[in-house]
């Protein structure tokens, strides 16, 4: 074999292992090696005060599970639940108004995009 192929393949294979370990593990495109530990408190990213709180069914990081937890909004406590598979995510939280329910994406392991009633908005771990 010709060194200098040697080295481009070499090089090549070297780059698409570490392509595949990227900061952050960011999704797109399908995303079935996506993972995530879900259990934490989150935030909607314009208003600190509006929080969920999820408490998965299986621990640490995984590509799929059930989970319970709160909502609180407006001085309101909540329960919830919901599942997430891969990097689609969705949840029912019983408010006391009705259900209501959130349907989205990973964007990456700490940040999720969610639609609720036709409204937007971003979700931050922490």
């Amino acid at each position: 074999m010709d060194r200098r192929r040697f080295i481009t393949a070499g090089s090549l294979m070297a780059l698409a292992v570490l392509g595949t370990g990227c900061a952050g593990n960011p999704v797109g495109g399908g995303g079935d090696d996506f993972i995530v530990d879900i259990n934490n408190q989150w935030h909607v990213d314009t208003d600190a005060d509006h929080t969920f709180f999820f408490q998965p069914t299986t621990t640490g990081e995984v590509a799929a599970a059930s989970f319970t937890g709160n909502e609180d909004f407006a001085g309101s406590e909540s329960q919830l639940s919901g599942s997430f598979s891969h990097e689609q995510v969705s949840f029912t939280v019983k408010r006391g108004a009705g259900d209501v329910a959130f349907s989205g994406t990973f964007t990456d392991k700490n940040t999720m995009n969610l639609t609720s009633n036709g409204s937007s908005f971003v979700l931050k771990r922490g």
